[in-house]
């Protein structure tokens, strides 16, 4: 028993450092339109050499322990994605009392993530 509690309290751990991880990462991404054209920039005498402006893509370093953690997530069931998102990636109402197949839906997403770390051990 003791071991069992151990193992979902590391798997919670990792998915709740992957959720930091994963919501931080899409805000602070930068992709979409620029403020300026290149164009505007080179009528108003901003065009420089292109190379201080710095890079404008999101920062998608991820720590190398949420590797397996993430590619489980893409690759587990929709229902249990959307539920360990709703779970750990929005602001979460302890008051709601969430349907049976939501808390069915998530300890599913629990145990899939439990065997891709037992896989990835080998």
């Amino acid at each position: 028993m003791g071991r069992k509690a151990r193992i979902n309290q590391y798997i919670e751990e990792l998915i709740l450092e992957w959720a930091t991880w994963n919501c931080r990462m899409l805000e602070q991404s930068c992709i979409g339109f620029p403020k300026m054209t290149a164009e505007s920039r080179m009528r108003d005498g901003m065009l420089g050499n292109g190379g201080s402006g710095g890079s404008r893509a999101p920062e998608v370093m991820m720590p190398r322990r949420l590797a397996t953690v993430d590619l489980a997530i893409r690759r587990m069931p929709a229902p249990c994605r959307v539920a360990l998102e709703v779970r750990y990636c929005q602001a979460w109402d302890a008051d709601k009392k969430p349907s049976g197949a939501f808390w069915r839906n998530l300890n599913d997403a629990h145990v899939w993530i439990e065997a891709a770390l037992s896989l990835a051990r080998g």
